[in-house]
């Protein structure tokens, strides 16, 4: 809406046209009287009466206009008043809105970290305990039914503990949270590591393998993990998807715009087109192109290609109904590195056998779940350790002024006396025992960080196996140059 300035006033336009229009007859009238007057005014005295009258209406006339439009000009303000409050509700209500769901995010990110650490404390019995039962550590477990019960144990202990770490990553994901351990590795070692859990359960399904990866294949600079978990969940995927006498490959290529390129192929029922770009968000379960619904969470592929993007990659799918399905993972180039070397090969895990030491070391386990100061410490005595316990850290500090002890151990989140707090005295009372941390809840990154910038040696994630453990507590005992402190 346009206006007309008049002074201090500002007028609408129909009111502005009325003034100016008011203003020119009057200045019509007075000119046409003036030149009436100035050749008839000597013997017609009435032209200075209708001269005195139109100068008189003008301001009257002007003075109708201005009242009348400044009562629309104060209904114009009221109304603008009114929808500046609306729209300041409005704006209120929306700040209100947004406030109240940033809360609820936190409340589910809390739950979640709750969740997380309540659910992966008993799973540590159950996936260590069994574990021990499996590779029957402390003498044959009786029937050989057993030992299958023990390894289904075993499995579905490890399957739950994915399906917790998926969900939390899809919550991290959605919150903008989720974050990448760096490191230098093998792609090729990695993908080995994966074909080797599922080669039985790929022979199982009765498929075919078939492996396309080149020796020069590049060295990666990611997050070892998460890569990992992108091979595995494709490749589950493609045995999921196959019927038996089916074909799943696995490729990998270097290209040098795009950079490493890793396909998963299988000859499998295939994804109609119109759901390839469903099938990669969170919790979609679709019909496949026979019709079944296969058993899962539907977070395989969504987390695929987050973890992608996080890595400044892409993930692609490409599918034929009935016929196949390639699953495209790519790698940039900033993220390759040259080759391994011929020869080099990367360390192995030990088994849990024990090994022979000049001594028995002494390792003090300290954490508030009692199930996993049993299992642990069951551990350690298999791998030719001796083990004791504490259950905070001002207990802990008690056992390492009462006994030589050659390593600690330590839980990061217990009660009295955490994990940061235990690190903080023994660097000031006991500087020699070195220590290994260890973190079970959603933040362990954080925990663990924090552990490192206070002198522990090594950190482990919550639920481990126990030749992790054992890994860890060689590599810092024999990189140790400190002795056991009373």
């Amino acid at each position: 809406m346009r206006f007309v300035e008049v002074g201090a006033l500002r007028l609408g336009p129909r009111w502005g046209r009325t003034l100016i229009a008011s203003h020119g007859f009057a200045l019509i009238v007075g000119i046409s009287l003036v030149l009436y007057a100035g050749r008839y005014g000597a013997s017609h005295p009435w032209l200075a009466v209708a001269w005195a009258s139109a100068c008189a209406m003008v301001p009257l006339f002007w003075a109708a206009v201005m009242a009348t439009d400044c009562a629309r000009l104060s209904e114009s303000r009221a109304e603008y008043a009114l929808e500046a409050r609306r729209q300041r509700a409005a704006a209120d209500a929306l700040i209100e809105q947004k406030r109240a769901a940033e809360a609820a995010n936190r409340a589910k990110s809390d739950f979640l970290a709750s969740m997380s650490h309540e659910l992966r404390t008993p799973l540590n019995a159950v996936i260590g305990f069994s574990e021990l039962m499996v590779h029957e550590a402390f003498g044959p477990v009786g029937h050989e039914r057993y030992r299958g019960y023990a390894k289904d144990i075993h499995a579905s202990g490890s399957h739950l503990l994915q399906i917790i770490n998926d969900i939390l990553d899809i919550a991290k994901a959605e919150s903008g949270s989720f974050e990448l351990l760096e490191e230098e590795f093998d792609c090729r070692e990695v993908i080995g590591e994966t074909i080797t859990m599922l080669r039985q359960r790929i022979a199982d399904a009765g498929l075919q393998l078939m492996i396309q990866l080149p020796e020069n294949l590049p060295r990666l600079h990611a997050d070892r993990r998460r890569t990992k978990q992108i091979f595995l969940n494709l490749l589950n995927n493609a045995v999921k998807f196959t019927p038996p006498g089916g074909k799943v490959s696995i490729i990998g290529t270097r290209e040098p715009e795009r950079g490493l390129v890793v396909e998963v192929h299988d000859t499998g029922v295939g994804i109609a087109k119109e759901n390839l770009a469903k099938v990669v968000q969170p919790f979609v379960q679709l019909r496949s192109a026979d019709g079944a619904v296969r058993e899962g969470t539907g977070l395989g592929l969504s987390l695929v290609r987050v973890m992608m993007e996080r890595h400044g990659g892409a993930f692609e799918l490409d599918s034929n109904p009935g016929e196949n399905t390639t699953a495209r993972v790519i790698f940039p180039p900033q993220r390759l590195l040259p080759a391994q070397e011929p020869g080099e090969t990367a360390s192995a895990l030990p088994s849990l056998a024990p090994v022979e030491t000049r001594r028995t070391q002494t390792v003090l386990i300290v954490d508030d779940d009692e199930n996993l100061l049993h299992l642990l410490g069951r551990i350690l005595v298999r791998g030719g350790y001796r083990a004791i316990t504490a259950v905070h850290g001002a207990d802990a500090l008690k056992c390492i002024h009462a006994q030589p002890v050659d390593l600690v151990v330590t839980d990061m989140l217990m009660p009295e006396m955490d994990g940061s707090e235990l690190l903080r005295a023994l660097r000031t009372d006991c500087a020699g025992v070195p220590v290994i941390a260890m973190s079970g809840v959603d933040e362990w990154r954080s925990w663990l960080g924090t552990a490192e910038q206070l002198g522990a040696r090594a950190t482990l994630r919550k639920p481990l196996r126990g030749a992790q453990l054992l890994h860890a507590v060689r590599q810092t005992l024999d990189n140790s140059p400190m002795r056991a402190v009373a």
